[in-house]
C-alpha cells in the first residue's frame, strides 16, 4: 500500500468519525441536550482535523528527506487524535443509551427519525448525499491505525477502550497464494475458509493482545483482562521485538479444550505462506507474525 492509499484510508477514518458525531447531534437533540454541546464541540473539531489533514496530504506526497520526516510526524499525531475522537464518539453514544433506558418518555432508538444537517455535512471530501442509515453504518467500522501510533497515543489510558485493527496485522491471502499451498495440506479447505480464519482467529487475536498489552496498566480494571495484562507483559521476552500468539490464545479466542486437527492444518498452511513462523518457548508453541502486512492488504 502506498502513501497516498494510506493518507486516504485514514482520511476516510475521520470522515467515519464526523458522520457518527452529525447523527447524534441531528438526533433528539432537545432530549439529549445536556450532551449536545459537548458533541457539537467534537464535530466542530473533527472537521478542522479534517481540513488540517487535507493541507498535508500533497506536501506529504511531494516531499523528501527530513521535510518529509517532519510531515509524517504531524500526520501521526492527525491520526492519533483522530482515534481519540472516535474513542470519545463511543463514550458519548453509551451515555445516549443509558439515558434513553433510563427515561420511558423517550422514542426507542430504532424509531428516532434523523434528517440531513448541511451545516456538519458539507466538508470537502465527504459524500454530502449520504444517507444517515449509511452515515451510521461507515461509522461503526472498526478503526484502524498502526501499532506505534497506537503506544503513544491517548488511548492506552482508556478505561472503556474500542476495538482497534492495527495495520500490522493487515493481511489477505490472495488466490496466487493459496495455490501454492500442496494439495495433501489443504484437502478441501478454500481460500476463502482460511482467509475467514486467519481475520477472525489469528489476526483478531494478535489485535486483542497488543491493544491490551500497550495500555497503562491502572486504566485495566477488568480482573480478567488485568490477568492477560500480566501475562503477555511476562512474555514479551520470549521473542523481543516480534509479534507473536500462543496456543493458549487461540484456545482462549475458539473456547475449545485444545487445538484440533482441522485448526491444526489451518496453521501449518498459514506457516507455508509465510504468515506465521511456529517456535516452542518453554510449554506453550508460539505462532509469530513474519508477513509484510504491505503485501496482498484490502481495506
Amino acid at each position: 500500500m502506498d502513501l497516498k492509499e494510506d493518507l486516504t484510508r485514514k482520511l476516510s477514518s475521520l470522515e467515519s468519525i464526523k458522520d457518527c458525531m452529525t447523527i447524534f447531534v441531528k438526533s433528539d437533540k432537545e432530549d439529549f441536550k445536556d450532551q449536545f454541546d459537548e458533541i457539537l464541540k467534537m464535530t466542530n473539531y473533527a472537521l478542522k482535523l479534517q481540513n488540517r489533514f487535507q493541507e498535508l496530504k500533497p506536501a506529504i506526497l511531494h516531499e523528501s528527506g527530513e521535510k518529509h520526516d517532519q510531515l509524517m510526524s504531524e500526520w501521526q499525531k492527525i491520526q492519533s487524535l483522530t482515534f481519540e475522537m472516535h474513542g470519545l464518539v463511543e463514550q458519548k453514544k453509551q451515555e445516549a443509551k443509558e439515558k434513553q433506558q433510563r427515561t420511558p418518555l423517550l422514542k426507542a432508538k430504532s424509531n428516532i427519525e434523523v434528517t440531513p444537517n448541511k451545516k456538519f455535512l458539507s466538508v470537502p471530501g465527504s459524500n454530502t448525499n449520504k444517507t444517515p442509515v449509511n452515515a451510521l453504518k461507515q461509522s461503526s467500522e472498526t478503526p484502524r491505525m498502526a501499532l506505534s501510533v497506537y503506544k503513544e497515543s491517548p488511548m492506552i489510558r482508556k478505561i472503556r477502550p474500542v476495538s482497534i485493527c492495527f495495520d500490522d496485522f493487515s493481511f489477505k491471502i490472495t488466490q496466487e497464494m493459496f495455490l501454492t499451498i500442496p494439495k495433501y495440506m489443504k484437502g478441501r479447505e478454500t481460500c476463502d475458509e482460511l482467509n475467514a480464519f486467519l481475520e477472525n482467529i489469528i489476526i483478531s487475536i494478535f489485535n486483542e493482545k497488543y491493544q491490551l498489552l500497550h495500555r497503562v496498566r491502572n486504566f485495566v480494571k477488568q480482573p480478567a483482562d488485568f490477568e492477560l495484562w500480566k501475562l503477555y507483559n511476562e512474555q514479551i521476552s520470549y521473542f523481543p521485538g516480534q509479534n507473536f500468539i500462543t496456543n493458549a490464545d487461540v484456545i482462549r479466542k475458539m473456547e475449545v479444550k485444545s487445538i484440533d486437527k482441522r485448526t491444526q492444518s489451518k496453521i501449518v498452511m498459514l506457516r507455508h505462506i509465510a504468515v506465521l513462523q511456529e517456535q516452542r518457548k518453554q510449554h506453550l508453541t508460539c505462532y509469530i507474525w513474519i508477513a509484510n502486512p504491505n503485501i496482498s492488504t484490502e481495506y
